[in-house]
C-alpha cells in the first residue's frame, strides 16, 4: 500500500541475509523497471556504491551515520540498482543455472554493484534487563569479561560503557586490521563527501 493506493510488485529474485554479506536484496518490477533494492550494514553498501555517479544521499548519510554510531546506535544504509532488460536478462539467465549457493552468492555478488545510495537508518539495540548489573557483578569478581564485536568503534564504545563494561579509569586497547587503518577509511570518507 503506497499513498493509500494497493500496488502489486512482482519479486523476480531474492538475495537473502547472512553475516558473511551483511546484506539483504530484494530484485522486483515495478512500473515496467527492473530493479534491486539492498539494505545492510553501511560497509556492505558503501563499498558497492557506483563511484562513477554522484551519490546525491553521501554527504547527508555520512554525517548521519557518524551521529548514530556516536550515540550508539544500529546503522544500515539501502541502496538501489537499476537494470535494463539485457542486464536483467544475463543475471536470471545465471541464477537460473546456478547449481550451488556458492554460485548464487557470486551472482548476487555482481548484481549488488554500482548502487545508489537511497539513505540511511538506525535505530537503538537495547541492552536486555539486568546486563550492566550483571557484568558488573563479574568484574567485580575479578572475572575477565571480553566484548568482541563487528560495530564500528563509536557504537561499540557506547554499548561497552551502557552495559558497564567499559568503566571510567579503564585503559582501551584497540586492535585493528589493515583494511582499517586511515587510507581506507579515508576513502570512504572521500566516497560520502564528493559532490
Amino acid at each position: 500500500r503506497v499513498n493509500g493506493i494497493e500496488i502489486e510488485v512482482p519479486v523476480l529474485a531474492v538475495f537473502e541475509f547472512s553475516s558473511a554479506r551483511q546484506r539483504a536484496s530484494v530484485v522486483v518490477r515495478h512500473e515496467g523497471v527492473v530493479k534491486l533494492l539492498c539494505k545492510g550494514a553501511d560497509s556492505a553498501i558503501l563499498e558497492r556504491l557506483d563511484r562513477g555517479e554522484a551519490q546525491m544521499f553521501s554527504p547527508a548519510a555520512g554525517e548521519a551515520l557518524g551521529r548514530f554510531a556516536a550515540q550508539g546506535l544500529r546503522t544500515l544504509c539501502f541502496g538501489i540498482r537499476v537494470f535494463d532488460e539485457s542486464e536483467w536478462s544475463e543475471i536470471a539467465a545465471s541464477l537460473a543455472s546456478a547449481g550451488d549457493a556458492a554460485r548464487r552468492a557470486a551472482v548476487a555478488e555482481e548484481a549488488e554493484m554500482g548502487l545508489t545510495l537511497l539513505g540511511c537508518s538506525a535505530v537503538e539495540d537495547r541492552l536486555q534487563e539486568g546486563v550492566p548489573e550483571t557484568i558488573a557483578d563479574l568484574l567485580s569478581a575479578n572475572i575477565k569479561v571480553w566484548m568482541l564485536t563487528g560495530d564500528k568503534l563509536e557504537t561499540a564504545e557506547n554499548i561497552g560503557y551502557a552495559c558497564r563494561l567499559v568503566q571510567p579509569g579503564f585503559q582501551k586497547l584497540y586492535i585493528r586490521s589493515e583494511a582499517e587503518l586511515p587510507g581506507k577509511l579515508n576513502e570512504f570518507s572521500s566516497l560520502l563527501t564528493r559532490d
